[in-house]
């Protein structure tokens, strides 16, 4: 039987030297870096976006984040088929169950969406029952399940 280290591979620095790319050493030298950022100085945060943050002032920026993440949530609980439909895109999605001219138009193009209990892609081919598990009386404190006598 072989064991990890039968199997592992080594490296010898002064053999495989030219193994390594050498191409990017002078960009990956750290003493070559911390020169170049005293000579050039540090680009700050200000410096890169010109004190332009943009305008937000009528924006809450965690109501969005919650809307979001309840936009996916109910994108995402859809079935594989239907968000295929969409090209899983949620924002298509909501174009069109959003867009009033579509109203009468969901049940028709989207039966999926009205139909209990099939939210599963049909992968056998064929149609398939979900047959509900009739309920199981539970085990005796024992561990055993008790009889019933007739």
């Amino acid at each position: 039987m072989r064991t990890r280290a039968d199997t592992q591979t080594h490296f010898d620095l002064e053999k495989d030297r030219d193994r390594a790319d050498q191409s990017h050493k002078d960009q990956c030298d750290i003493n070559r870096i911390l020169d170049k950022a005293k000579r050039t100085g540090v680009v700050t945060h200000l410096n890169t976006h010109g004190q332009s943050y943009g305008d937000f002032t009528d924006f809450d920026y965690e109501d969005a984040q919650i809307q979001i993440a309840k936009a996916n949530s109910i994108f995402y609980d859809l079935g594989a088929e239907m968000r295929k439909e969409f090209g899983n895109n949620p924002k298509a999605f909501f174009g069109f169950v959003n867009n009033p001219e579509n109203k009468d138009k969901l049940a028709e193009r989207l039966p999926a969406l009205a139909e209990p209990g099939r939210q599963l892609p049909d992968v056998v081919g064929g149609k398939t029952e979900v047959k509900p598990t009739p309920p199981q009386d539970p085990p005796s404190p024992g561990g055993e399940t008790e009889k019933k006598s007739e």
